[in-house]
């Protein structure tokens, strides 16, 4: 499946057109909204508490005419009438300005930051560590059973059967990540053994390299960062409902061959991922729901910006 081709036109330009360069103010004479009043006529107010008492009562003639809130009221975020946020609420200023009046919250930028950076999923951690010092494949080229028991005792829902694992097919998430380690550069085999590169050494790297599995802009891609993005926002959903989510989100313009996708076609290629997000623990799944795995919102990097919009 391919993204249809863009045409030209829609460029959004930029530029200051025949707008004459603004002369500097006097100090503290006056704050100016370029939004303006109904009619077109600019807000000019003096400046200070005697300013921001009259942008307060013009506040509703703007709000009635679909303006934003006059820009005096506001400076980083912070209201600047005696009595803070909660003056700016009373104002009536609250439907313009929305999240921008939330307190800084330290630690969620931080988590975003984190997860715009992104961290090694768990489960690559462990197969990397478990190969750590080179391990011998079979003859069929697969890992040996000590491998796939030590990730069976870490991952025992990887096998619903809930026997001994014998075989990396066994526990097909397994399978499914030994084979996007190797493909990424993350694991290389040489003379038979099977060890981690230079790059699996490091963490930055390594979440490059495991980003490269979903191709940009590809409509494997969009589906993914949109299915994990679902369920971390609104919980588990079952394939067909994560399907109808997705489908709507995905855009006009994709096909398969000459017909236009349908919804039948995401919920294919969910189940062509399903082990591939369990692998890098962004899904997990089961015969009843999807829901978000650890690594839901720090691999994919539109995951964490969907999951606030959907």
């Amino acid at each position: 499946m391919r993204a249809p081709p863009v045409g030209p036109g829609g460029e959004l330009l930029s530029g200051t057109g025949d707008r004459a360069a603004a002369e500097p103010e006097p100090a503290g004479a006056v704050e100016h909204d370029p939004r303006g009043l109904p009619g077109g006529v600019p807000l000019a107010v003096p400046s200070g508490e005697q300013g921001v008492a009259e942008l307060v009562r013009v506040a509703g003639d703007g709000r009635a005419a679909g303006l934003g809130p006059p820009l005096g009221l506001f400076r980083g975020g912070r209201c600047l009438l005696t009595g803070g946020l909660q003056a700016c609420e009373s104002a009536g200023v609250g439907a313009w300005v929305g999240d921008r009046l939330r307190p800084f919250d330290q630690t969620a930028t931080d988590r975003r930051v984190r997860n715009a950076v992104g961290e090694v999923p768990e489960s690559v951690r462990l197969l990397l560590g478990l190969l750590a010092d080179g391990v011998k494949l079979t003859p069929g080229g697969r890992l040996p059973r000590v491998v796939v028991r030590a990730v069976q005792q870490q991952r025992p829902d990887w096998y619903p059967l809930g026997r001994p694992a014998s075989i990396e097919e066994d526990l097909l998430p397994l399978a499914a990540l030994h084979d996007i380690l190797r493909h990424v550069g993350l694991l290389r085999l040489a003379s038979g053994v099977l060890r981690p590169t230079k790059a699996a050494g490091d963490e930055v790297e390594t979440v490059r390299r495991l980003r490269t599995w979903f191709p940009p802009r590809g409509f494997s891609t969009r589906v993914a960062e949109r299915a994990v993005a679902l369920v971390v926002a609104r919980g588990p959903l079952n394939t067909r409902e994560l399907s109808a989510e997705v489908f709507p989100m995905l855009g006009h313009g994709w096909r398969r061959g000459s017909d236009p996708i349908t919804v039948a076609d995401v919920e294919q290629e969910l189940y062509r991922l399903k082990l591939q997000l369990a692998a890098l623990d962004l899904l997990s799944t089961s015969w009843r729901a999807w829901t978000a795995g650890p690594s839901a919102r720090s691999l994919l990097p539109g995951v964490a910006l969907l999951a606030d919009l959907v």
